[in-house]
């Protein structure tokens, strides 16, 4: 909550924010079921189910503006949930994230699903270009399935005027033309680490991340482009 902090966005823009906590397994771990380097007892897909329908119960909830985004693990869990739950969300982030080999091979979304990926080209602990070992995907194999299951035309990159001495620059993957109008879109933070870049506790300030992850979230509801 504190380091992704996307409270004031919240606050601005007048959304609800949930952060729901992964259980512990059973050696006391605490994270996600994603399978992979990171499966549990735990049904958490069934989890979010039941913990939307319980929001939904307590609040005034357009429930089709539902959105999921996350770190590291969380981030992994988002693809999950656009794989595994993609009828109840119109859109997800992924921060640092990727996908685990057995969430990419049994991926079966319901509707197109736009997604934002931003990630760090010094992430060390899920390696921009994957790491077997943990059954970790590469991150343009993600987006590249994500283009093919949203029917999005091949990306389009743009690269920021950089200066001399430049430690660090977001480039820019833009996926247009996808089915009901949405788009994927890919950040890659050169000199950025295992980090939210923009948090107050990151050492990369942009981009603003859970700025630029609203902004994204906000063109769409569960049909696509909010007309």
């Amino acid at each position: 909550m504190n380091y992704g902090d996307l409270r004031s966005q919240a606050d601005a823009n007048g959304f609800i924010l949930v952060h729901p906590e992964a259980l512990d397994d059973i050696v006391g771990t605490s994270y996600w079921n994603i399978k992979g380097w990171s499966e549990s007892v735990h049904d958490d897909v069934k989890f979010t189910e039941n913990l939307i329908n319980l929001l939904m119960d307590k609040y005034s909830i357009n429930a089709e503006r539902i959105y999921s985004t996350g770190m590291s693990n969380g981030g992994f869990f988002s693809f999950h949930l656009a794989c595994n739950l993609s009828a109840s969300f119109a859109a997800v982030a992924s921060v640092t994230g990727s996908m685990t080999k057995s969430t990419f091979d049994s991926c079966n979304p319901r509707k197109p699903t736009p997604v934002m990926q931003i990630h760090g080209s010094l992430d060390f602990t899920v390696p921009y270009k994957g790491l077997d070992t943990l059954n970790m995907k590469p991150i343009m194999d993600v987006m590249e399935y994500w283009k093919v299951s949203n029917a999005c035309d091949d990306y389009v990159l743009s690269l920021p005027g950089i200066l001399p001495g430049t430690t660090s620059w977001t480039e820019t993957y833009q996926y247009s033309n996808c089915l009901n109008g949405t788009e994927n879109i890919h950040l890659y933070v050169q000199g950025a680490g295992h980090i939210w870049p923009g948090s107050i506790y990151a050492s990369i300030r942009e981009p603003d991340s859970s700025k630029r992850i609203w902004e994204f979230f906000s063109k769409y509801d569960i049909n696509g482009v909010i007309q």
